[in-house]
């Protein structure tokens, strides 16, 4: 009975740290109501935990240090390395979530004017769209930073339009703007 109470303690020390950090980070990295919830579970985990431990180090005559305390330790320690890598990762998400908060726009003809979708996050452009590399420029720093329009092929060639869709990037061309 000792010996199945022994593998229940080392399963728990190892289980429960393991799942607060990764319900920690989880709900750290996407917010909604759900992951507050498990955040506010997760640290009631830690608190109960602690209380445990306390009692057990008060009681002990002997102040030895028992599995109590470590799975206080242990579990406390994940939770703070979950709050900072969910931090980490909400971080590097941010981007991505604004872009896809904004509008989609599919089928847009790159001569027309541009006001109408200002609030853009992705644009599909008509089908005969394409970068027009002949008319790119960049700048050079640290890294190459290209632009080109966004022009729709005719009969006659490239259209000039308006040019109010450009192609935008870091490293992709020439010092001088051409491919």
């Amino acid at each position: 009975r000792s010996r199945l109470f022994a593998v229940a303690v080392i399963g728990a020390c190892f289980a429960l740290p393991c799942a607060i950090f990764a319900g920690v980070s989880v709900a750290k990295t996407y917010t909604s109501s759900i992951n507050t919830s498990v955040t506010l579970a997760c640290a009631l985990v830690v608190v109960l935990l602690a209380a445990l431990a306390w009692n057990t180090w008060r009681r002990s005559s002997t102040r030895d240090p028992a599995w109590h305390i470590f799975l206080f330790i242990s579990a406390l320690l994940a939770g703070i390395a979950a709050s900072l890598v969910g931090g980490q990762n909400a971080n590097a998400l941010a981007p991505y979530y604004t872009i896809m908060d904004m509008a989609t726009y599919i089928d847009v003809d790159p001569t027309h004017s541009g006001q109408a979708v200002l609030d853009a996050g992705r644009i599909m452009f008509k089908a005969g769209s394409r970068v027009n590399t002949s008319q790119a420029i960049a700048f050079k720093s640290a890294k190459t930073y290209c632009v080109a329009p966004v022009t729709m092929d005719t009969a006659a060639g490239p259209s000039a339009g308006g040019l109010d869709f450009w192609a935008v990037g870091v490293d992709c061309c020439q010092g001088s703007g051409a491919e």
